[in-house]
C-alpha cells in the first residue's frame, strides 16, 4: 500500500547518500533529481524516484528537492520488491530505468545547485 504525504516547495525529499526505503510516485508538483550539486532531471505527476536504491540496494544516488509543493505516494521496499521483481518483464524494465537514470548526465544548460 502506498502512503501519501505533501511537501512544500523547497523541501529536500531524500538526500544524497541516505539509505534507500521507499520509492515514491509523484502525485502532484515538480521535483529536480541533483546528483553531486548537478541538476539531472525534474520530474513531475506520473513520474517516479528513489527505485535505484531498492532495486540494487544502494544509498541514495540523488538528492530530490520539491521545486514546487506537491504530493507524493510512498511504497516500501518489501511492497515494491515484489511487484517489481515478481514478474521477469517488469524486473527487466525496472532494471532498465535504473540503469538509464544511472547514465544520464546533468541537465545541458541547467544551473549547478548545491544542497
Amino acid at each position: 500500500a502506498a502512503t501519501e504525504g505533501t511537501v512544500e516547495a523547497g523541501t529536500t525529499v531524500v538526500p544524497e547518500g541516505d539509505a534507500g526505503d521507499p520509492v515514491y510516485a509523484v502525485a502532484d508538483g515538480s521535483f529536480d533529481i541533483v546528483v553531486g550539486g548537478h541538476l539531472v532531471r525534474t520530474v513531475e505527476r506520473g513520474d517516479g524516484f528513489g527505485e535505484i536504491a531498492l532495486l540494487a540496494n544502494v544509498p541514495r544516488t540523488a538528492t530530490i528537492t520539491a521545486r514546487t509543493a506537491g504530493s507524493l505516494l510512498a511504497i516500501q521496499r518489501e511492497p515494491f520488491l515484489v511487484a517489481v521483481t515478481g514478474n521477469a518483464p517488469t524486473r527487466a524494465r525496472a532494471a532498465s530505468i535504473a540503469t538509464a537514470h544511472l547514465d544520464s548526465g546533468p541537465v545541458s544548460g541547467a544551473d549547478e545547485r548545491t544542497s
